[in-house]
């Protein structure tokens, strides 16, 4: 199935890239 592939590595890409973006927002919000 070339499509889950596919799927599978933009999740992984999604995942890894904003990472740490991601928890920094996440950490703004918190503090709020």
């Amino acid at each position: 199935m070339p499509v889950v592939n596919e799927m599978a590595e933009a999740l992984e890409q999604v995942r890894t890239a904003p990472d740490v973006t991601g928890r920094a927002s996440g950490l703004e919000e918190a503090d709020r």
